[in-house]
């Protein structure tokens, strides 16, 4: 954020750099709206920078048949795998 005009700043970097934050990062998360391929996009990163993909809907809300999991659940899942290695 900019101090003096309380405005957030954008910064746009090149491939390169962006590149160089996300071989470095300990966790990627990406988001968006439905449909708008956020799963295609995290599974190609977890894939290219050998890391572990984690579907919040595969993974932590949602059982077979899409019955949704209980929230204290939901909740320890999370917290187990943000716990995980990268």
């Amino acid at each position: 954020m900019d101090m003096e005009s309380g405005v957030n700043a954008i910064r746009y970097v090149g491939i390169a750099e962006a590149a160089d934050k996300v071989s470095n990062a300990d966790r990627i998360l990406v988001i968006g709206c439905s449909g708008g391929g956020k799963s295609t996009l995290a599974q190609k990163v977890a894939r290219r920078f050998e890391l572990t993909y984690i579907s919040i809907d595969r993974d932590v809300l949602w059982l077979p048949g899409w019955v949704q999991r209980d929230k204290p659940e939901q909740h320890r899942l999370i917290v187990e795998l943000a716990a995980g290695e990268r």
